[in-house]
Parts: C-alpha cells; structure tokens; sequence
C-alpha cells in the first residue's frame, strides 16, 4: 500500500506512515471489525509473531533493522537457551572455576553430574533463533573440551553434548535452509577432528604399549642368553673338606670354579671332564648311597642320599649335569629341610 498523503510505500498493516507520520486510516479497531474471509485461518496462529514499533511491520528472525529504517536495540535472546547457559555458568562458578577438569579417583563429581543432567534433559527448541542459539553454546562449550588434554577416554560429559547437538542438528535440517546450516556442519566437522585426534592418541599409547612389553622381552632373552653362552672362568680349585663334601666320593678333579661352599651346600663347575668320567662319577655317587635317581638321562642325574634313621640324621640331595659341548659338569650337593 502507499501513504495516501506523501505517496510513500508501506506495508500492507501499517497503521501511520514513517515519512510523513500522517495516519494511514487504518487502526486496530477497523482491523478488529473488518470479518475475515476465512475465519479458521484467521483464528490460527503458529509461534510469536513480532512486529516493528514504527511501522507495524513484520520482523523477521536476527532482522537488525526494519525496511521503515527503524533500528532495534536491546533485543534478548531465546529464554529457554538462555537460561541453560544461566545454569551451566552458575554450576561453573561453584565448582571453583576449574569446571572441565573435575575428574576425582576416576570418578565424575557433583558438578559434572549436575551439568550432565541438565544438558541431557534439555529439550531442543523449534524457533531458528533458538536453534542457532544453542548451536553456539554447543560449540563453545565443546571448545573447552577440545582444549582440556586431561578429559578421560570415556567423556560423559563431552558424549552429553555430543548427543544433544545431533539432536538439534537433525531438527534444524527440517527447519532451516542450506545457508543456514553452516554454523551446524563446522561445528560437526570440529566434532569429528576431535573424535579422529581421540582415537589417534588412543592407538598411540596401544603401539607404545606393546613396544615396550616388546623391548622388555627382548632384554630379558639378551640376557638369559648372554648368561647362557658366557664361558665360565676355571682354574685350578683346591676341594674343600666341609662336613657336607664329605657326604660325596672322592672328587679327583681340581680344574673348575667353585660356586658355593656353605654348610648346608656345595655347587661348583668342573671342567675338562669326559662323558665317560661322568658316567663313572655316577656310579660312585650311586655306591655311596644315592640311589633314588629321578631324572633318568644321559647328561643328568637327580638323587637323594637318606641318611635318616627313625627321626634322627638328614636328607642330602645331589644335581648333577653335563655340557657335552663345552665338556663340563656342574654338581650341587645340599641338605634337605623338611
């Protein structure tokens, strides 16, 4: 419509002119008693209808300025959106302003728990203003997350805000156009990185896992093989005449390396030793009483000599072994406690 005293086009419900100020002759009451030519459409009404206080026209969402040049200060935010983000900054500042990094023995505290519940029970709103709204608080809250290194591997917190951006994200992809979905797929693809970072670091630290079990295997087969195939330093021993020794034959051979001389046993390494020297020491050890072999082999004999009468007397145990390679025999002699 135009103004019918300056000529100035208006929209259609104006109810004065913005150029001349003059009334445009039409008022509520007149609206009010024009009957509509449908009635139930009329009656219908879906969302809150905004209209600028200059000219009456309709205001569109984030619209800054009216097409009458009417500018609009002082506009609020969606109550629902504000007041989650009113209630999360209020469970912030009691949590000692160290909200994202609240983790305690393992376990998540009060704090976290509270805001947990607050966002998974917080209902998606369906005006665009409010969808965009909470768009920007996901993000920024995430944000925080993405920066906290400390997060632990099972995030509830960060899986709260994940499943309720989803929630607004397949909403919004119902209301609202390509254009002004450009806020909900960059902070998708954000959502995404992070996720790829988290499962990066994970694997990282399964590698690091089994390398160093890896290395741990390694040194300890390096070292059970370096005690293995290390020569053993003999010379010319002198046998002692312990009370445990004598339990033995005679030992003929002074070549070797004693390991140990103690009381209640004797082990030592003889070298230049035949197979058929073995075989014959046996033997004696077999006449002296060490009759109960228990390793029945060429290169190794396991015995035990009962010098036990009633409860009286002892129990010796006698190893012996032979290296046919380096053509040495290892004994050990000791008392068994029972």
């Amino acid at each position: 419509m135009k103004c019918i005293h300056c000529g100035k086009v208006l929209p259609d419900n104006a109810i004065k002119c913005y150029s001349c100020g003059q009334s445009t002759g039409r008022n509520s009451k007149t609206q009010q008693q024009t009957p509509p030519s449908n009635s139930r459409q009329s009656n219908t009404q879906y969302g809150q209808v905004i209209k600028c206080p200059a000219c009456g026209g309709m205001i569109n969402p984030f619209q800054a300025q009216c097409v009458c040049g009417y500018v609009f200060r002082g506009t609020s935010t969606s109550t629902a959106v504000s007041d989650l983000a009113r209630e999360l900054q209020d469970i912030d500042s009691k949590s000692g302003g160290n909200p994202y990094n609240s983790q305690l023995n393992g376990g998540i505290d009060i704090f976290e728990q509270q805001k947990i519940a607050l966002i998974t029970n917080f209902t998606i709103p369906n005006l665009k203003e409010e969808l965009v709204e909470f768009a920007l608080l996901t993000r920024a809250h995430l944000a925080k997350i993405y920066a906290d290194k400390k997060r632990p591997k099972n995030d509830e917190l960060y899986n709260a805000w994940k499943t309720k951006f989803e929630e607004s994200y397949l909403k919004a992809k119902m209301m609202l156009t390509s254009s002004d979905l450009a806020l909900f797929k960059s902070t998708e693809n954000e959502i995404n990185d992070y996720e790829k970072r988290r499962k990066r670091k994970r694997l990282a630290k399964i590698i690091l896992w089994i390398t160093s079990i890896f290395v741990c295997a390694i040194i300890v087969v390096t070292c059970l093989c370096v005690n293995f195939f290390i020569p053993i330093e003999m010379g010319e021993i002198t046998i002692p005449n312990s009370k445990i020794v004598q339990e033995l034959p005679e030992i003929d051979f002074s070549y070797g390396k004693i390991v140990k001389d103690k009381e209640t046993v004797f082990s030592a390494y003889f070298g230049n030793i035949t197979k058929e020297e073995f075989k014959s020491y046996i033997e004696q050890c077999v006449a002296e009483g060490f009759t109960e072999n228990r390793n029945k082999k060429e290169t190794s004999f396991y015995a035990e000599k009962n010098e036990k009468f009633l409860m009286f007397g002892k129990i010796y145990v006698l190893k012996l072994t032979y290296d046919q390679k380096n053509c040495t025999m290892f004994l050990k002699i000791r008392e068994k406690i029972e």
